[in-house]
């Protein structure tokens, strides 16, 4: 037997490197198909998500009622300067003290007028201090009537401090603030 010219051992390399070439390409290519499928699988999901919430949500009802939310948010009335008045944040304070039934055990403050920068426009701040000393209940109901605001849609709640006092008794100290333009 005689062994292989250069030229047979070149053909068989090149037909080795060929199959193993077309044993990679089959390899690969059969992890594509299982992405793709992987794919069209979670897109099948989506498609059945948007289906749903169409079937069970107008949305272009809910396009409407967000563009009108945003409209009036966008809208809303912030209080001028000159709707301020001492006496009327005063009564409004007294007037959730009672509801609370801590008409007796609170102090209030007027702390003055500050600036507050908000998405780019500048408003001036009212400020009261208030102490409240009763039990828990009873403050985080008057501080709940509060922040309904009465008249105030623009009255915020900052920096309060529980402190217990003794047994039940609570001490709250806190500001309110109404935003004006």
């Amino acid at each position: 037997m005689r062994g292989l010219t250069r030229n047979q051992l070149i053909l068989i390399v090149a037909a080795a490197v060929l199959v193993i070439g077309n044993i990679l390409l089959l390899v690969f290519n059969i992890q594509a198909q299982g992405y793709r499928a992987a794919l069209d699988l979670t897109i099948q999901e989506v498609e059945e998500s948007i289906a749903w919430m169409t079937l069970h949500y107008d949305i272009d009802q809910l396009e409407n009622q967000l563009a009108a939310a945003q409209q009036d948010r966008a809208e809303a009335p912030v209080p001028l300067s000159d709707d301020i008045d001492n006496p009327e944040v005063y009564d409004f304070i007294f007037g959730a003290a009672a509801g609370a039934k801590v008409h007796n055990d609170y102090d209030y403050e007027y702390r003055g007028i500050d600036q507050v920068v908000i998405n780019g426009h500048e408003y001036q701040v009212f400020a009261w201090g208030i102490t409240v000393t009763a039990k828990l209940s009873r403050i985080i109901e008057f501080i709940g009537l509060l922040e309904e605001g009465g008249q105030y849609d623009t009255l915020r709640i900052t920096n309060i401090d529980f402190e217990l006092q003794e047994g039940d008794i609570w001490e709250a100290v806190f500001d309110i603030e109404i935003v004006v333009q």
